[in-house]
C-alpha cells in the first residue's frame, strides 16, 4: 500500500517548480498588483459595470495565483529541507493523509450507525 503513495521527490521538486514559474509569469502578466485592483473597486461608483466585473476577476486571479503560490511554497520548503512551523515533515504527508481519508469514507456509515446504536441504547460510556 506505502508504495502506491510514495512520490519521486525530485518529479514533485520539478513539478512545483514548473508551477511556481507559471504562477509568476501568469502574475507578470498583469499591471499593477492585488492592492491595485482594490483601490479601483473602491471606486465601484465610477466604473461601468463591464469595468467592476473586469477588475474583481483580476482581483480574484491575483489571489488565487498568489495563494497557489503560497501553497507551492510550503509543499517546496520540506522537500528543499527547509523546516516549516510543525518542524520536517514528510514530504508525502498531505498526500496520505488525502489518501487515508478517501479510504476511510466507505466505513463512515457503519461508524455512524454504531454510535447512533450505542447512543439509542444507553451506552453512553463507549
Amino acid at each position: 500500500m506505502q508504495q502506491d503513495l510514495i512520490v519521486s521527490q525530485m518529479n514533485e521538486y520539478e513539478i512545483l517548480q514548473i508551477m511556481m514559474g507559471d504562477c509568476r509569469e501568469k502574475l507578470g502578466g498583469y499591471s499593477g498588483n492585488r492592492e491595485d485592483e482594490i483601490k479601483v473597486l473602491q471606486r465601484a461608483a465610477e466604473l461601468t459595470p463591464r469595468e467592476y466585473a473586469a477588475s474583481k476577476l483580476r482581483t480574484c486571479e491575483k489571489r488565487i495565483l498568489g495563494e497557489t503560490m503560497k501553497a507551492v511554497r510550503k509543499r517546496l520548503a520540506p522537500i528543499r529541507g527547509i523546516p516549516t512551523k510543525q518542524g520536517m515533515e514528510a514530504p508525502n504527508a498531505d498526500i496520505v493523509e488525502i489518501f487515508d481519508t478517501i479510504e476511510a469514507i466507505p466505513e463512515m456509515p457503519k461508524q455512524m450507525w454504531k454510535s447512533f446504536s450505542s447512543w439509542a441504547r444507553g451506552d453512553h460510556d463507549k
